[in-house]
């Protein structure tokens, strides 16, 4: 039995030039980096056009993205995009690199995200 029949795992594609897009848009998903919304907007309807071009479904096809504002309002705004997931960096500044935070700061920021979004 071939490697490729015998392990069916999902495959994720990411990055946003057009030609990552397109080749993401042939496989399982999309796993986008950190985003604003205002590229959001952009990048989900032109990965689902090229998913829909190809001939196939956008059901299943799962995009998960990193916000930089994981506000409640971009989350809900992600969803009616068809967005499937969010993930969150861990401890990135505003610009999505990697901070120095102490261990405390670390720790509430966790419960702040918990609260926000697990509750």
């Amino acid at each position: 039995m071939s490697p490729g029949l015998y392990y069916q795992l999902p495959i994720y594609v990411g990055g946003f030039a057009e030609a990552a897009l397109r080749r993401a848009s042939r496989q399982n998903g999309w796993i986008g980096g950190q985003h604003g919304m205002e590229e959001l907007e952009q990048l989900v309807p032109a990965l689902l056009a090229h998913r829909q071009a190809s001939g196939l479904s956008v059901a299943g096809f799962d995009l998960c993205v990193g916000l930089y504002d994981q506000s409640e309002s971009n989350i809900k705004r992600c969803k009616e995009l068809g967005v499937t997931g969010v993930y969150r960096h861990a401890f990135c500044d505003e610009n999505g690199m990697a901070s120095r935070m102490s261990l405390d700061d670390k720790l509430r920021d966790m419960e702040r995200f918990a609260q926000l979004h697990l509750s």
